[in-house]
């Protein structure tokens, strides 16, 4: 399935050129899609009912019609860059100072750009492996885990798998849960139903979660979060 960018670009009959931009509800979707998510999993791992998200995946609603604590938590589960529903604040190059003229010119300030690295796919499987039996870990947890290994504010994780990686699945994919220990497919070869098996084997209580019980999570979830902060 082949995912349509954010935006891209556009040429006029006049030669102009532009940026045509997705609408909301379409980025929403084709990002959860890509994510191989369900629409319960996003808003439970979200923590908002699954009707506000359907509402604003299907068009009823705005993302940025809602409170900032319901944007802000879809795009951290979708992994969007909130700024992406901002385009108009977000394609300034430059932020005039507009107080600010020296010699009749207008001062700027150029933008911040943090700091970030890629981290290969070996890398992340070796951490994994780190993840004791019995155990849970979350993304944001590895995501921290490697931002201060590597003093930076932002990390990308490669989850490309080779074929061999694909049939043998040799790490311990199913520790690494969602938020507040909610059960999802950690990549688009995994299931649920397998997530919920291997960590009952391992001894890790689950329990259904969520609106109408449809959903799964880790029961008493602090309890069998690994801090992979004193790897460091």
């Amino acid at each position: 399935m082949e995912f349509i960018p954010i935006d891209f670009e556009r040429e006029a009959p006049n030669g102009e050129k532009y940026i045509a931009l997705l609408p909301d509800h379409i980025i929403l979707k084709q990002r959860r899609l890509e994510l191989n998510m369900t629409q319960q999993q996003v808003a439970d791992e979200a923590g908002i009912l699954l009707r506000q998200y359907h509402r604003v995946e299907k068009g009823e609603r705005s993302i940025t019609g809602t409170s900032a604590r319901i944007l802000l938590s879809v795009c951290a589960v979708l992994r969007i860059d909130p700024y992406d529903f901002f385009p108009d604040i977000k394609q300034k190059d430059i932020i005039p100072k507009s107080d600010e003229k020296q010699g009749g010119k207008l001062t700027v300030i150029e933008p911040t750009i943090k700091k970030s690295k890629y981290i290969p796919f070996l890398e992340y499987k070796e951490l994994m492996c780190k993840v004791p039996r019995g155990m849970v870990v979350t993304r944001n947890s590895i995501d921290e885990y490697f931002c201060k290994k590597y003093n930076v504010e932002v990390v990308a994780i490669d989850e490309r798998y080779s074929i061999v990686e694909q049939i043998n699945k040799t790490y311990p994919y199913w520790r690494e849960v969602g938020g507040n220990g909610v059960l999802y497919m950690t990549t688009r070869l995994h299931s649920r139903d397998e997530q919920e098996r291997l960590l009952k084997e391992e001894g890790v209580e689950i329990i259904p979660w969520g609106e109408n019980n449809r959903s799964l999570r880790v029961k008493d979830f602090k309890k069998y979060f690994f801090d992979l902060n004193s790897l460091l």
